[in-house]
């Protein structure tokens, strides 16, 4: 650091969204098939047993969100939400998902970013708390223990670019590292895509 100045923080060096290095707890992922709805996937994963971000062969970076990481999260769902609405698609608005809700999925480790380039390309949340609507679903299939997708937007500069398979592919293998047997995505049901 420059002179009479402290060194940052480990919380302040990983809080850039371009520093890829913020993942606090490790990750490990098991080769086994996954269930998804009603459809199975074998998947193998590499690449996230050290603790590491995970890199896919785009280059793109995943990592587990950090408090200073909410403002660039609300801007980019602000800008995805209104692409959404100019679409026609109104699953959120400027009530739902609020900043807290960020902020809790944050605070239990459920919130995962793409930064790229000091920008945000995408995020998800996985964790496994369910609606209670969705305990009247006639599941196909059922698991002791059930990770569900929550959240999983784009940024709209970020669109059609694979930015969500890759987000949907490290939920999937994180739900496999965390030991679910069923995977579900919390989705508006009059999404029209």
């Amino acid at each position: 650091p420059p002179p009479g100045r402290a060194p940052a923080s480990a919380k302040q060096r990983s809080c850039a969204l371009s520093s890829p290095h913020a993942s606090p707890r490790p990750v490990r992922a098991r080769s086994r098939p996954f269930v998804a709805g009603s459809w199975t996937v074998a998947l193998k994963w590499r690449g996230m047993s050290s603790g590491a971000p995970h890199r896919k062969s785009s280059g793109r970076v995943i990592r587990r969100a950090v408090e200073c990481d909410l403002d660039a999260i609300m801007l980019a769902l602000s800008e995805t939400v209104q692409a959404l609405c100019e679409a026609g698609i109104e699953q959120w608005d400027d009530a739902y998902p609020d900043r807290a809700t960020f902020e809790a999925d944050e605070e239990a480790g459920n919130l995962f970013i793409m930064p790229d380039e000091g920008a945000l390309m995408g995020c998800v949340v996985l964790s496994g708390h369910q609606e209670p609507e969705c305990a009247a679903v006639p599941w196909t299939l059922e698991s002791d223990e059930v990770s569900v997708v929550h959240r999983l937007f784009v940024a709209p500069r970020a669109s059609r670019k694979g930015a969500a398979r890759e987000l949907m592919a490290f939920a999937e293998a994180l739900a496999i590292a965390r030991g679910s047997g069923v995977m579900r995505l919390d989705a508006f049901t009059e999404n029209p895509r």
